[in-house]
């Protein structure tokens, strides 16, 4: 990700967060669902697609937490720009996935 900048001030329900990713348009992504420290859904709406992602943060029964992650397009050209950027966005939630799996493995500053 090269930018993500809030533009509503604190991140919460009805916030929009500009996001920059490599090889893709900029989109603004409206906060849809917000629960503190459990859930975060937004959509981004481009070329007469709407993509919806979801990030939730669950308790496991072993004391680990557990991330689920959900992206889902709709809209009349979301079957053509899904199968254009597949591969992409796989590769883009795996770096998401192991950028957040670093931040919640990192020792606490002292």
């Amino acid at each position: 990700m090269r930018e993500l900048r809030l533009l509503d001030g604190s991140l919460g329900l009805g916030s929009r967060v500009r996001i920059v990713q490599p090889r893709l348009r900029p989109m603004v992504w409206t906060v849809i669902e917000f629960v503190v420290e459990r859930e975060l859904t937004w959509t981004a709406k481009a070329a007469g697609v709407v993509t919806t992602a979801t990030h939730s943060l669950r308790p496991g029964t072993d004391g680990t937490t557990r991330l689920r992650l959900g992206l889902h397009q709709r809209g009349l050209l979301a079957p053509v720009l899904t199968a254009l950027l597949e591969r992409r966005s796989r590769h883009y939630v795996e770096l998401e996935i192991d950028g957040l799996r670093a931040a919640a493995e990192a020792p606490l500053p002292q």
